[in-house]
Formats: C-alpha cells, structure tokens, sequence
C-alpha cells in the first residue's frame, strides 16, 4: 500500500517511536500515512529499524501490565548527517504535509531576548547547510519555494513553551538574515507550526530493559521502546494541509494549548528535575527508586503542595491534584527505568522553562518558592560533585554570590522572587553540609509547622 500522505520525523530518538509515531500509526486507516524516520547523526536506530524492515516494537508497561505492540509506520530513513541530499529530497517531496520534531532544548538556540543565537548555527548560515534543526527547517521552505510546492505544517513534540512558535520565529530569522526572503515568504505564507504538548515517558531503552521486556512479552525486537500506557498529545488546530487523523488515537485537537503547556512544565517536568537533582544527590539511579525513598516521597508531596499546584489554574479538563497525583503514580512505575542523570542532564536549558511559571506566580502572589529553590541549589550541588556536567561549579565567594551565579546560568534571575538567591544560598548550605534527606526533611518540616 502506497501511503497518501507522508509525515518526515526529525529526531529518530526512543520518544518518536513510542509517542509520535505510535499515534499516527494508531491513526492509520487504509489509505494512511507513512513516516521517514530521520536521525541526526548516529546511525544506530535507522540500522536496527531497516533490519527489521522499518518496523519495531512498543511495549506499554506498569506494575500489572505489560502490552507489546507492533508498529509498522515507518517507510524508510536516513541519517542527516552525511544523508544531506536525500533529507532535502524528503522534506521537498510532494508527499510530505507534515514534518514532526523531537530534539532537544539546545536545538532551539534563542538569546535571552529570544532571538537566534546566531553563534550556534552558524555554519549553516554561512552556507545554507542543513546541520542544525533551524537550517533543516529553512531548507525545506528553500527547495519548496523554489518549486512552487504546497504548505507544511511543522510540528515541534519537545518540551519548549510555545514550540511552534518559536521555531517558526527562528527559521524565519535565519532566513532573513541569508537574504532568503523567498523561503521567508514560504514560511509567512504556507507553512504552519502549531503548537503542541506531548507527555509520555519513553527513556533510552539498555540491554537490560530490551532483555526484561522481552521476558515479559516474548517478543524479540533490538529496537523496541518500553513506555508507560499514559499518553497525551494535546495539538493546536492549525495546520497547512492533509495530516494524520492523529484525534483518532487518543491526541486531543484545541485552540490554544497554554493551559496544558502549564500543567506539563510545572506538575511534569519541574517535579521530574527536582526529584532527579535530589535523587542523584542521595545515590539512586531511577525516578523509580527515587520515589520509592519516603524522604524524597514527602519532599515531592510537599513541593506539590507548597510552590507547584498553586502555579496552576483549574478550568475545564484540568484538575491541578488530579495532575499532580498522576505525575506521582508515573514516576513510581516499575517498569520505566528512567534514568536520573538522564533527566538531569541539560538543566541550564531545562530549568529555565521549567521553573520560570512557578517562580513568576511566586512573584506576584508575593511568597517564597522555597522547593524550587532547592531544586536550583540541588542541581549546583550534583555539579559541584560531578553528577551533571552542565550546572555552575563556583566554588568561591560566599554562598549568596554562588547562588546568584546559579539563577543566572539557569537564566531565572528576571523572574526570581526578591531575595530568592539567598533562599537558594541556604538550602545549597543545608545539602552541601547534612546532604539531600536532611535539606529535604528541614524543608518540609517548617511546611508543617
């Protein structure tokens, strides 16, 4: 069956394959759609997918169950990197209406206004490449302006508030500034890039969890995912032309997504960075494990409570605790090895969406966001001994002057509450000297008092 339309995905990652490409071939009918599966760099996952002749397995797992599933979607791929004649071929071929993204922060180079970051692609504005994401994107409007070719919808499925929209505002800069004003015009005119939220865990699947799936669903697959069964893709109604039927497998169609976007970023992902700083600081390796420490357990309870659910503003389909004890059941799920340094990787980027909300409500309601500042003073102490490599490892000035080094590398210090880096400065104090259960067990004792 030749497939009536084409969905490019760049970014052939562990979260493609058990979320985006999931949803659209539980979106196929008969005269469905097919995907090109596009890596960046590394080849592993293209081989192992065209060893199986592009198809590959998702497992849905929690403590009871355990559903294996065959996902037959793709049509083909290629590496970007060293494939660079035959990605612009995809993205320009007639077929394609939909391009989807998952990629990491970093691949959305903004300045603190948020402009381009000229210095991260430049290169490929120097000649016209396609190394990074915002030169893919370019190019793609580039050959299709050039033939006279319909619109695309560019679709971003990555933790970035507002993604469509910002990449749309890169891509167009970029173009702009290679004197490209064709495939700026392409971009105003037929392109779309709606925004989106996307929730499953889907971690990098090892050896180890390839092996035990494998024994829990007799199924064999080198390139199979293991996720959990929640899903979520929440799409802003606004596309440039045919796309999968997507609402039929469970993605939910809407006018703005900003509500959503908050739930994710402050009862997901804010959680997600604070257990994983904490957890690392104490010895686990899994958010599993994490969760499972009743320390860590109330501390996360309590950061709900105190600095988290208060950020968010119950409306129609959005229940803040509902949310909140959703995150709690995920994170403890058996079945998910997600990684902590895995998720604490990136922080200067992370944390900078991740906590700027709750921060801002903790501003204007005039309060402390104390969790969130030991969230911040965790991620310097797991730098500090060498647990993540991208937090500030000051180790000089006093611990105010050290704390306000790391609102700045997490580029919060705008939204901060007044006298937030001395709240950091203690709590750095507290996990530097007891450790991560004794910060945890102050913190959330003077919650209770």
């Amino acid at each position: 069956m030749t497939p009536r339309g084409t969905q490019v995905h760049l970014g052939a990652g562990a979260f493609a394959r058990g979320h985006t490409w999931l949803c659209t071939a539980r979106a196929q009918r008969e005269d469905g759609w097919g995907v090109v599966a596009v890596a960046q760099r590394s080849e592993r996952v293209i081989g192992l997918l065209r060893q199986n002749r592009w198809a590959y397995t998702v497992v849905e797992a929690d403590e009871d169950h355990a559903d294996a599933h065959r996902v037959d979607v793709v049509t083909g791929g290629l590496v970007a990197h060293g494939q660079e004649t035959a990605l612009l071929a995809s993205l320009a071929d007639e077929s394609t209406h939909v391009v989807t993204i998952t990629a990491t922060e970093a691949a959305y180079p903004r300045t603190p206004e948020g402009r381009l970051n000229r210095a991260a692609v430049a290169q490929d504005l120097d000649d016209g490449g396609v190394r990074t994401l915002i030169g893919q994107v370019v190019a793609a409007a580039r050959e299709r302006e050039r033939a006279g070719m319909g619109g695309v919808s560019f679709v971003v499925c990555d933790n970035i508030l507002r993604g469509g929209d910002v990449l749309r505002t890169l891509a167009l800069e970029f173009a702009l500034a290679r004197g490209e004003e064709g495939a700026a015009r392409w971009l105003t005119e037929r392109a779309t890039f709606p925004n989106a939220v996307v929730d499953r865990i889907v971690p990098a699947p090892t050896e180890d969890v390839i092996r035990a799936a494998q024994r829990l669903t007799g199924t064999a697959d080198a390139a199979m995912v293991v996720t959990e069964p929640f899903f979520r893709w929440i799409l802003q109604d606004s596309f440039a032309g045919p796309r999968p039927r997507w609402e039929d497998a469970g993605a939910v169609l809407v006018d703005s997504v900003a509500p959503w976007e908050a739930v994710k970023l402050n009862l997901v992902n804010a959680p997600h960075s604070l257990l994983a700083y904490l957890g690392l600081l104490v010895g686990h390796s899994t958010t599993h494990a994490a969760v499972g420490d009743p320390v860590l357990r109330r501390g996360l309870e309590h950061a709900f409570r105190e600095d988290l659910v208060p950020a968010i503003t119950e409306s129609d389909g959005i229940s803040p605790w509902v949310e909140a004890e959703s995150s709690v059941r995920r994170f403890a799920n058996p079945r998910i090895h997600h990684r902590l340094d895995q998720i604490g990787a990136g922080g200067a980027h992370k944390l900078s969406q991740r906590l700027s909300a709750p921060l801002q409500d903790a501003s204007r309601r005039g309060r402390g966001a104390h969790w969130l500042a030991l969230c911040l003073a965790a991620w310097a102490e797991c730098g500090a001994r060498g647990l993540v490599s991208d937090s500030p490892r000051a180790d000089t000035g006093s611990w105010v002057e050290r704390a306000a080094g790391v609102l700045q590398a997490a580029g919060l210090e705008s939204v901060a509450p007044e006298g937030f880096a001395s709240e950091i400065a203690a709590r750095w104090d507290t996990l530097a000297r007891r450790g991560a259960h004794a910060a945890v067990i102050e913190l959330s004792e003077s919650g209770e008092s």
